[in-house]
């Protein structure tokens, strides 16, 4: 197929379907010719535009007006395609990204037979399988959170504390704790209440838990709250932190499975059980070094949780425990074992990686 590279200038589609332009092309008399038709839409006034598809059709000499037809618009075409998939056209209409053939026809005439499918010659490619879901959220007024917000202040006041509200949603049947504990956050985070609510949940975490190596494992309000304030306040610094190394262990793809049931062919334990450990060693290198990035934010809640450790059972061991829990073990290592949850790499590592 011969191709023309010859450009005229661009039409203006309005809300009438009809055009009053005309397009003139001076094109050579051999070889088969090709109209290539662009939608374009313009942005901010034209500074910016939205590519919609293109069609691209050959002319046949021997073409006579025919009926009006809708062309489908293609992505950008590649001339490396077979003509067939170039050529692919829609049998329906009513797609917005649609354009009609009583503005093409000037040009093109009819679409030759040849390009177009009948319902006998279309192919079972397989099924597909859609799973959707909506989410709608009602934002009241402020004022209309106001007693709410009122009583979960309030709540390290209220004596007994089990009877206050923060301890109240605690313990509501069917409850999922990570959703009430993010608006919590959010709404409280710039006010003087939020770090005396953290503090009594804390308290109350540990007068109930039986064995305190288990300290704050569990998914607690304030496990959750804690942790959405790790998300706010330490992303960057988690990225600047992790990105360099995971960036590392993705780009060389060595197996770290030590599973023997789950190892790979050709894999040995020892030479896998060798490259994690090395992985180990550089994660747990950043996270040292990183101490002086650390935000001033995370610090002040970290300090607080440590305070009312130490008040509560007077050990160092478990106050060290109750961070490890919280900044390595729901932080730093979740992080390393799903990136990309944490906005480290767009796609998650393979299985064995």
């Amino acid at each position: 197929m011969q191709k023309y590279n010859q450009e005229a200038k661009k039409l203006r589609i309005s809300s009438n379907d009809h055009s009053s332009e005309w397009l003139e092309m001076r094109c050579e008399e051999t070889g088969t010719l090709s109209v290539q038709i662009t939608l374009w839409q313009q942005l901010l006034r034209g500074f910016s535009s939205t590519f919609h598809g293109q069609i691209r059709v050959d002319i046949d000499e021997g073409w006579t007006n025919g009926a009006s037809r809708w062309f489908y618009l293609h992505p950008r075409h590649n001339d490396h395609l077979n003509e067939a998939k170039d050529h692919e056209m829609l049998r329906k209409l009513g797609s917005r990204n649609y354009i009609s053939t009583n503005f093409l026809q000037k040009l093109m005439g009819r679409i030759p037979k040849h390009l177009i499918y009948t319902d006998d010659q279309k192919q079972q490619l397989g099924d597909m399988k859609l799973w959707l879901s909506y989410t709608a959220d009602h934002v009241l007024p402020i004022e209309n959170y106001s007693y709410l917000m009122t009583s979960l202040a309030t709540s390290p006041n209220v004596g007994p504390f089990s009877a206050s509200l923060a301890c109240l949603l605690e313990h509501l049947p069917k409850v999922d704790l990570g959703v009430v504990a993010r608006p919590i956050v959010h709404a409280m985070i710039n006010t003087q209440q939020l770090r005396p609510l953290l503090n009594a949940l804390y308290a109350a975490d540990i007068q109930q838990c039986q064995d305190l190596n288990t300290l704050f494992r569990s998914h607690t309000l304030a496990s959750k709250m804690l942790y959405e304030l790790l998300k706010i306040y330490g992303h960057s610094y988690l990225i600047d932190t992790l990105k360099p190394v995971i960036d590392k262990i993705y780009k060389e793809r060595r197996c770290c499975e030590v599973d023997p049931n789950r190892m790979p062919q050709g894999e040995t334990d020892e030479k896998n059980l060798r490259t994690l450990l090395y992985y180990f060693s550089l994660v747990f290198a950043c996270i040292t070094e990183s101490t002086s990035r650390c935000p001033s934010s995370i610090r002040v809640i970290l300090s607080d949780l440590r305070m009312v450790v130490r008040q509560k059972t007077g050990k160092l061991d478990v106050e060290f425990l109750a961070l490890s829990s919280f900044l390595i073990m729901r932080f730093f290592a979740a992080a390393v074992l799903s990136p990309k949850s944490f906005g480290i790499k767009s796609e998650q590592p393979k299985p064995n990686l």
